[in-house]
């Protein structure tokens, strides 16, 4: 007789879970941006590299200009345009010489030129006739010395070019980081400053704004804002006994030159130098900074006090943390 089997049942099938997407779709990481602290220099856009940024060709072509040289203007003059990270190019050729500076709005902080400013420069052309063009990463401005004969409408054209060709390049400009500016000191008013000092040391202090005894480029007076430059000459007893430049987040550049010595003005938390560059009274100059911001002062050699002793009153009034 045969052997009668029973049929097993069939198994169920294991059930395969199903993926949710909101888990299988994994976030994409946020990129780091570089934080600067706020006294240190900004990295220069185009790593500094003037041959990267705008090649001689590419003004040639632009100006119409032969036998073009390009090279970096010296750093000891361009101390705003660096706490920016911003980078100036100078180049002659065929008699006619000229300048490019690219400034990252990453580092302007919304810093715009007023409108008399920007009218000298970029309105009808004259002897300081410049132009600019502007992408939503740079700011780029130029000037040559035979602008004012070509006119409004070649600057601008020349402007336009040259811009456009370095903006074609931002992806290798360098421009992801941000500058911590939480220690910054703001823009003062000389008349402000008067005041402090007055309350320092016991007498009247007038202050009245000063400036550059040539006009700067406007890509230096952008940088100047951005980097909260405030530059009073004061006054005491109808004299003049100091002039005075305070400039945010520039720590990094002092002692300027390599020409001051360290010198301590017995203010804590205040690095000085005594500097040997040459000043506008004919005395000593000092440097200070708190680690982040940077005061320049000259102490008229005739102020009525000493000058370290008085250089020590502006470190403590403006400088000490």
């Amino acid at each position: 007789m045969g052997v009668i089997t029973a049929c097993a049942p069939t198994a169920e099938p294991a059930s395969i879970p199903t993926p949710d997407p909101a888990e299988s779709i994994q976030p994409s990481p946020t990129p780091t941006v570089p934080i600067i602290p706020g006294g240190e220099a900004p990295p220069t856009v185009f790593a500094g590299d003037c041959a990267s940024a705008v090649s001689t060709a590419q003004l040639i072509a632009a100006t119409g200009v032969d036998g073009i040289e390009v090279a970096r203007r010296d750093q000891r003059w361009t101390r705003s345009i660096d706490n920016v990270g911003g980078l100036v190019c100078e180049w002659q050729g065929g008699g006619v010489t000229g300048n490019v500076t690219i400034l990252p709005k990453s580092g302007l902080e919304g810093a715009r030129l007023p409108g008399d400013v920007s009218d000298a420069y970029f309105g009808l052309c004259g002897w300081d006739c410049a132009w600019q063009w502007e992408s939503p990463e740079l700011w780029v401005m130029g000037y040559s010395s035979d602008l004012a004969d070509r006119g409004r409408d070649e600057a601008d054209r020349i402007g336009a070019q040259i811009g456009a060709g370095i903006a074609s390049r931002t992806a290798v400009a360098g421009l992801g980081w941000q500058r911590d500016r939480e220690q910054w000191w703001p823009t003062a008013e000389c008349a402000d400053l008067a005041a402090e000092l007055a309350s320092h040391i016991g007498a009247d202090v007038t202050g009245e704004a000063a400036g550059y005894h040539d006009s700067p480029s406007p890509a230096t007076a952008l940088a100047d804002i951005a980097s909260h430059r405030t530059w009073c000459g004061f006054s005491s007893a109808g004299q003049q006994i100091a002039l005075a430049v305070f400039e945010s987040g520039a720590a990094w550049d002092l002692p300027w030159a390599d020409l001051g010595e360290p010198v301590d003005l017995g203010v804590p938390g205040v690095r000085a130098f005594s500097s040997t560059q040459g000043g506008y009274l004919g005395g000593a100059v000092y440097e200070a900074t708190d680690g982040v911001n940077a005061m320049n002062v000259e102490i008229a050699p005739d102020s009525g006090w000493g000058q370290q002793e008085l250089a020590a009153v502006f470190a403590a009034a403006f400088v000490a943390p």
